[in-house]
């Protein structure tokens, strides 16, 4: 079986024609559960990876509190998340809803670790501020396809 070329999604008019004009195709569902479940894997890993590095930047019990968001968003996202981005239909949505307010909820607490004072570097928690905010983008731009 062999597989058709990737068609774009704008495509113009010939350059034979002095008219030219411009398609808006759609996405179709099986594309957009693909993007939505490797964003939501990736954000998962990516929050879990910099509150890994962020804490043996500065090991300690009472710094292993920052531990406990990213743990807890990977588990939604995973858990919660996954699941209906993983089936091309209309609950995806319920998906997708999830992993932006997981997102949301994620900038809220790198708002915090950059606010308060905190034993790991506040770059760390400024990158982890716009993945997030990268992360609920996207998802939210996806419900809308």
């Amino acid at each position: 079986k062999t597989l058709s070329p990737i068609q774009p999604l704008l495509s113009f008019g010939s350059s034979k024609s002095s008219k030219s004009s411009t398609q808006l195709g759609v996405a179709d569902l099986s594309q957009i559960s693909l993007a939505a479940s490797q964003e939501n894997t990736g954000l998962a890993i990516v929050v879990v990876g910099e509150a890994v590095y962020s804490f043996t930047q500065a090991p300690s019990l009472g710094h292993a509190k920052i531990l406990l968001p990213a743990i807890a968003s990977a588990v939604v996202l995973f858990m919660v998340a996954g699941p209906p981005l993983d089936v091309p239909d209309v609950h995806m949505i319920d998906g997708l809803s999830v992993a932006a307010g997981v997102s949301a909820a994620l900038m809220g607490c790198y708002y915090l670790r950059l606010t308060f004072p905190s034993p790991s570097p506040k770059e760390n928690a400024f990158g982890g501020l716009v993945i997030g905010f990268l992360g609920f983008a996207s998802f939210v731009q996806n419900m809308f396809a």
